[in-house]
């Protein structure tokens, strides 16, 4: 397995996620940005708990008509921890309790590498990035990544498009060092996915801006509570949110 692996979205993504019409796009970090981060990794399902204000930033977005995709590293494959099999039924769990509250993810990409196999697609490389550009269309003009490590903002530079760090997961052990490096120079810093959300719509505001919803105040509430409790015991079946294939470079 060469490049990174496409994860399709249950269903057809948010109306404007072609990049042509959509305000912006949405580039998004998984483990520190959305759900917690875990020194042993996500193994097991009791391990996803989503971060306070993740799902309602995510849900602003897609009433904002933003494209939200994915894009995380998950060495435990390439370190024989998991499968990949493992892995993607894991990252359907998160993504049918974002489902569930409304968020629309059009896609996801992963890196199944380990550090050591020096992939193009592992972040701080720009693979991944590259492939959902290249997937969906989007202008990097209107791209941003939001990540909470020093690789995200590099993977989001080395590809052309704007990166946000948030202080979350490792975000404020490496705000530091992101500081300290050139090729990073300017990156804004905020405490949450939230605040992230927010400066971006700032930055590309659309006609009527995101609806305030029941919706978000049922996110808002699930936030507050263990992931463990949101995700429903049944599944939809392994071919009902996932294609996999190889993707991108």
């Amino acid at each position: 397995m060469n490049g990174p692996v496409f994860l399709a979205a249950p269903v057809g993504p948010a109306p404007a996620a072609t990049g042509s019409g959509a305000p912006w796009s949405l580039l998004c970090d998984r483990d520190g940005t959305v759900i917690e981060n875990r020194s042993d990794y996500v193994r097991a399902p009791a391990h996803i708990r989503f971060l306070p204000g993740a799902i309602r930033a995510l849900l602003r977005a897609t009433e904002a008509g933003v494209p939200i995709v994915l894009v995380t590293n998950q060495s435990p494959i390439g370190r024989g921890l998991l499968s990949l099999r493992d892995v993607v039924n894991l990252h359907r769990l998160a993504t049918d309790a974002l489902f569930d509250e409304g968020v629309r993810i059009a896609g996801t990409y992963l890196c199944p590498h380990a550090p050591a196999d020096r992939c193009g697609c592992r972040k701080p490389e720009p693979g991944m990035v590259r492939a959902a550009m290249d997937h969906f269309g989007f202008d990097r003009s209107r791209t941003a990544l939001v990540g909470d490590s020093v690789d995200d903002v590099l993977a989001a530079r080395r590809a052309g498009v704007r990166g946000v760090m948030v202080r979350t997961g490792r975000g404020a052990r490496h705000a530091p060092q992101l500081a300290a490096l050139p090729e990073a120079a300017g990156t804004p810093v905020v405490a949450d996915l939230a605040a992230a959300v927010e400066r971006l719509c700032q930055l590309h505001p659309t006609a009527g801006g995101p609806r305030a919803t029941a919706e978000a105040d049922r996110a808002h509430a699930t936030d507050q509570t263990d992931a463990t409790s949101a995700l429903r015991p049944e599944t939809r079946g392994a071919d009902w949110l996932f294609s996999i294939r190889s993707g991108g470079r």
